[in-house]
């Protein structure tokens, strides 16, 4: 097991990131992980305004939102679309988001 605390956790710097403190739990510079294929799990603290591109990687993407309020805005074939999303911490999970 590697254990990585919130206060030692190595921040990095992905592109096209403004606005957002990131930092690593798991994998790369907070320890090697076991899972094939490798992964890594990261946090991302969003200041208001912060925002990301929406360039692809080649990993598999997982999103946890445990405060506040995130806008996602994707596009596919030209067509926009804004999501709402909030966090579901003593919330039902069945119902209207």
């Amino acid at each position: 097991m590697n254990l990585t605390r919130f206060n030692q956790a190595p921040a990095y710097h992905p592109p096209n990131h403004d606005g957002m403190r990131c930092l690593r739990l798991q994998g790369h510079e907070a320890g090697k992980v076991q899972a094939q294929p490798a992964l890594w799990l990261g946090l991302s603290i969003v200041a208001p305004g912060g925002r990301t591109a929406l360039d692809a990687s080649p990993l598999e993407k997982h999103y946890v939102l445990l405060q506040g309020t995130l806008t996602l805005i994707t596009e596919t074939q030209g067509q926009r679309q804004e999501t709402q999303l909030h966090p579901r911490i003593g919330r039902p999970l069945t119902g209207a988001a």
